[in-house]
């Protein structure tokens, strides 16, 4: 009798340990949950500091949203993983005015985008210091792009992720909280 008391008892906390975890889980998720109504709000509340882009004699309203392709994200994520970081810092960005003609390559944007607001995102890591846990961008000193595995980095390859499409100025999926 004692015995299925005491596996009656085990089940019954197992199955409260369960709910309260599910519960927990539920809990944590909803708070980061944002009503569609609060996100319109809050996407208005930026269109006043994204500012405007001089371009031709004009004052263009600057990017207020960038679009990555889930294929890039999911890349992203599985170099960050795989180089056992702990997450993304997204950096927001702004590229250069003008470029040298003789400037070309992939960090070269699309003529387009120049002057506009971006989006930068850098992996971080796990880092401990004075006892405080936090995420650090995991770049080297000299600002290069650098493995968590150790493998190390050079100039060409970099672990930021950018190039997004920008909108404005290319605005041809229509983002629905932009009014």
């Amino acid at each position: 009798m004692n015995q299925i008391l005491a596996i009656m008892t085990n089940s019954f906390l197992f199955s409260c340990s369960l709910f309260f975890a599910a519960y927990g889980m539920q809990q944590a998720a909803a708070q980061t949950e944002i009503p569609v109504d609060e996100a319109y709000r809050m996407v208005a509340n930026y269109a006043p500091r994204a500012g405007f882009v001089a371009r031709d004699d004009q004052q263009l309203p600057n990017t207020r949203t960038v679009w990555f392709s889930l294929q890039q994200l999911k890349a992203f994520i599985d170099q960050i993983e795989n180089d056992g970081g702990d997450g993304v810092r997204f950096y927001f960005a702004a590229y250069d005015d003008v470029y040298p003609d003789s400037a070309e390559g992939p960090h070269v944007p699309p003529r387009e985008y120049w002057g506009y607001n971006t989006l930068l995102m850098v992996p971080t890591r796990d880092s401990v210091a004075h006892g405080i846990t936090y995420h650090e961008d995991y770049l080297t000193r000299a600002k290069l792009a650098e493995s968590l595995s150790g493998s190390g980095g050079s100039k060409d390859e970099s672990t930021i992720e950018n190039r997004g499409n920008l909108c404005p100025p290319l605005c041809g999926d229509n983002p629905k909280l932009l009014k």
